[in-house]
């Protein structure tokens, strides 16, 4: 063992003298360009994997077409000059090509160098003159331009740079006010001057151009909520009859919700046999900026180990509800450089998601749209301004339990318990305390502990990606009595393609372990379970496979399910498990199918170690928000040891915007026959009054249509009904937080010229929040007559001003003839006055007909 850790340690000595060795004698790097540049090579960012820029592609630095040899001294400096621009122009097109600028290269042995910095910044002889030029930046075209010119060659200074839209950093910071000749710019900067076409060509190291991001995820922010005052009132009646004892039992529920700006106070109770019990309150406290949560009241607390506990106290947490279209988890990204305009294509799993003309320079691409906890392949094709194609592929395998790098998750809780279903509370304290934290893009970690009088537990937990190998986790914690304290241990790992999986966990627990007040002391239990999942065209698997010891002692126990999709027939499975302490294995058959659209039918078979059941169902559920769904179900057991007996059951799901119903029946021969009836609303309060709807589940709208019945409201594509003669429509299942979108559909037996000038409008509403829309359509009224004085004269050509009470004045001028055109007024009497060498005026009065157009006649206008 000594010789083995001491030829070890000789060899590690080795490598690294041999490493220090291979870094002195390496190639020296050269100057740096003035500024950041960023790394040339793509860069590929997969959680759980590091791919080297060596095993990629990497652009060419510069096109080809764009290098050229260095300057000849013999035509450096052509007479290009003019006095005027078309002078220079046709000055140009006359001579031929010249080559400004080159790679760099060693200085040769004639003595003849590059000019140094100091000299390029010499002051121009002729720094007024100018060149007209089409200027070319990597590809693209950036129209013709007036270039400062030294020596009858085109310079760059600081305002020519910054209209060519060209990086700051390319000139010195020693000269930011001289005109450098283009050679002294290299390597960062070269081109080509085309004389004949009168074309300058430059071509930027890509590196130093902007970078271009594009986040092609699903996540975006979502606007600011509104917080408006108001409140709601969830009431149901709930009617159960049993023919066996003919009794009926009633049930109340009742829920009252109050949203003050910031603030929500909730509560949840029920009247039962003539007593009222409280479930649930809570007042709740926003804090939208910090995606985080106050809430005093009762509250659950814990994490995976003590989650559901349920506890009378104060608690403040992560809530990423306020922003739920931002993405936490980690994203497949990719880094790359341009050297040309390209087009850059994005492929997921052969499947199209993006593609994008995008300039030279350094590019990004975010979140690439890959779902959580599958592996596959993306593919980038870039196509440049030459033609050239390249193509990288990225496989990839993300994580469903992971937090991006940065993201933390948390929630901690003080408070006393509450014992399960009941108003009763432990006088004791206790503190419950969970965080996770999005350590890298592939490691999230995280910590669980709680302390009360005889509670004590700690540990902690961690997830980890493996690239496109998976995923792994693992958590170890301490809990139950301070004084004897019990363990939990669990592991596990995850693959996922889309034609197969691969799931691993295990997990142990020892006697006397409990996390959470009020939880049960449990025995020592462990298991061990195993899934391998399958497909291959329309048929999929799944065989599973559990062990392990509960409170019976070991146990085993086998799993198959098959499945296969028959296109428009439906689709059948066939589970199958097998448990050796049982009898006999259980199987059951379904089949499922829907004709075009018809109502969904399944029948099913199964059968265990008591007997067999068949079953037959046919339903047809609610399609929108309004509406009528219902669902029939029939079964026959057969037990192996009594006579079979039969069950029928009937349900019918009613909703209307301002209720929800429920009518069911069933006929059992074994428990007995009973029917039920439910209705359920909401009373919706609001800055507008009070509206009837359908039970509160998020946040709340009422829409009205101002003095117009048979409108259609839509919310998000969705019908949700039509308005009637003093009534609206409310919504009460918008997702709080979520930008929404309102739209209003007027009849189509209206007058021409009715119209909404807002007929779609976005609202975001904070949970448990309430507005009321007020959509006011306009008529379009035309107005026609003609102007005259008391002598028959008409008033031609005359200023106009037309005065309705405190209104504000509206300014016209009448026509040739005292011809007289007024819209959008509304009926009603105006005083018009006309200004002019003659002025006069009268009381007009504009009907309020059901016709668009109305022709006034002739009207007498009073001098006065």
């Amino acid at each position: 063992m000594r010789w083995s850790v001491i030829r070890a340690a000789l060899a590690l000595a080795l490598l690294a003298a041999l490493g220090l060795l291979l870094f002195w004698i390496g190639p020296a790097r050269g100057p740096s360009t003035p500024g950041p540049v960023p790394a040339a090579a793509p860069r590929t960012t997969v959680p759980g994997s590091y791919e080297s820029p060596a095993a990629l592609p990497i652009p060419t630095p510069m096109a080809p077409a764009a290098v050229i040899a260095t300057a000849d001294p013999s035509t450096a400096n052509v007479p290009v000059r003019a006095a005027n621009p078309q002078a220079r122009q046709a000055s140009a097109r006359s001579a031929g090509s010249v080559p400004l600028m080159a790679a760099p290269t060693p200085p040769n042995h004639m003595g003849n160098a590059a000019p140094t910095s100091a000299e390029a910044s010499a002051p121009a002889a002729a720094a007024a003159d100018y060149l007209p030029l089409r200027v070319w930046v990597n590809g693209e075209e950036r129209g013709v331009q007036l270039l400062p010119a030294r020596d009858g060659a085109p310079c760059l200074d600081a305002a020519s740079i910054a209209a060519l839209q060209l990086p700051a950093g390319l000139l010195p910071p020693a000269a930011p006010d001289d005109c450098l000749p283009l050679a002294t710019l290299a390597p960062s900067l070269r081109g080509e001057l085309r004389v004949a076409e009168g074309e300058l060509r430059l071509q930027v190291d890509p590196t130093r151009l902007p970078a271009q991001q594009m986040d092609l995820g699903y996540g975006r922010t979502s606007p600011a909520a509104h917080f408006p005052r108001s409140s709601y009132l969830n009431y149901g009646l709930d009617l159960s009859r049993f023919d066996a004892d003919g009794e009926f039992e009633t049930r109340v529920p009742l829920e009252l919700g109050l949203r003050a700006g910031r603030w929500l106070a909730r509560s949840t109770a029920q009247l039962a046999d003539g007593r009222l019990s409280r479930q649930y309150s809570s007042l709740q406290r926003d804090f939208p900026e910090r995606l985080a949560t106050l809430s005093l009241g009762d509250i659950s607390g814990g994490g995976s180990v003590a989650g559901g506990a349920s506890l009378l106290g104060l608690q403040w947490s992560r809530n990423f509800g306020y922003q739920p279209l931002v993405q936490r988890a980690p994203g497949l990204d990719y880094v790359g450089v341009l050297d040309t305009p390209s087009t850059v294509e994005v492929y997921v799993d052969d499947r199209k998601v993006s593609s994008t003309l995008l300039p030279a320079g350094p590019f990004s691409l975010q979140n690439l749209p890959v779902q959580a906890g599958l592996a596959g392949n993306a593919r980038i094709e870039i196509l440049d301004a030459f033609g050239q194609r390249r193509v990288l592929a990225l496989p990839y395998f993300l994580g469903n339990n992971l937090l991006k790098s940065g993201e933390s998750q948390f929630s901690y809780s003080l408070g006393v318990a509450r014992s399960a279903g009941g108003d009763r509370y432990d006088r004791r304290p206790a503190l419950l305390a969970n965080h996770r934290w999005g350590w890298s893009e592939q490691l999230t970690l995280g910590y669980q502990a709680a302390a009360g009088e005889h509670l004590g537990l700690f540990g902690g937990e961690a997830d980890y990606a493996l690239g496109r190998w998976g995923q792994i986790g693992a958590g170890q914690f301490w809990g139950g009595d301070p004084d004897a304290l019990g363990t939990s241990t669990r592991l596990g790992y995850r693959y996922a393609r889309q034609r197969f999986s691969v799931d691993s966990n295990y997990s142990r627990q020892s006697a006397g372990f409990y996390g959470a007040p009020g939880q049960v002391v449990g025995d020592a239990r462990w298991l061990w379970a195993n899934r391998l999942g399958a497909s291959a065209g329309a048929l999929y698997g799944t065989l599973s496979y559990l062990r392990g010891r509960d409170n019976q002692g070991l146990f085993e126990r086998y799993g198959l399910n098959l499945g296969s999709r028959l296109g428009r027939l439906g689709s059948l499975s066939a589970q199958l498990q097998y448990d050796p302490r049982e009898r006999e294995p259980r199987l059951l058959l379904t089949f499922s199918t829907q004709w075009r659209r018809g109502p969904y039918t399944q029948l099913g078979y199964d059968q265990n170690e008591t007997g067999r059941n068949l079953s037959a169902r046919l339903s047809a559920p609610v399609s929108g928000y309004t509406g009528a769904g219902y669902r029939l179900e029939a079964s026959r057991y057969e037990p192996d040891s009594a006579a079979a007996a039969s069950r029928l059951s009937a349900d019918l799901d009613w909703r209307q915007p301002a209720f929800t119903g429920l009518l069911s029946r069933q006929q059992d021969a074994t428990q007995g026959d009973s029917s039920r009836a439910l209705i359920a609303g909401s009373l919706l309060l609001h800055d507008g009054g009070f509206d009837l709807g359908q039970p509160v589940r998020g946040s709340f709208v009422s829409v009205e249509v101002e003095g117009l019945p048979g409108a259609e409201i839509y919310a998000d594509g969705r019908r949700i009904g039509r308005t009637g003669a003093d009534r609206g429509v409310s919504i009460s299942d918008l997702t709080p937080y979520l930008d929404h979108r309102l739209t209003v559909l007027l009849p189509t037996d209206l007058p021409i010229g009715t119209d909404l000038p807002e007929a779609s409008l976005p609202l975001t509403l904070a949970e448990g929040g309430g507005q009321r829309l007020v959509f006011r359509p306009r008529r379009l009224r035309l107005y026609e007559g003609t102007l005259q004085r008391e002598d028959g004269s008409a008033v031609e050509f005359a200023p106009l001003v037309l005065r309705r009470g405190e209104d504000a004045p509206v300014n016209t001028a009448s026509g040739e003839g005292g011809y007289l055109y007024l819209q959008d007024l509304e009926p009603g009497e105006y005083r018009l006055e006309a200004g002019g060498s003659r002025p006069c005026g009268l009381r007009l009065q504009l009907p309020d007909g059901r016709e668009t157009y109305s022709h006034l006649g002739r009207l007498t206008c009073l001098s006065e």
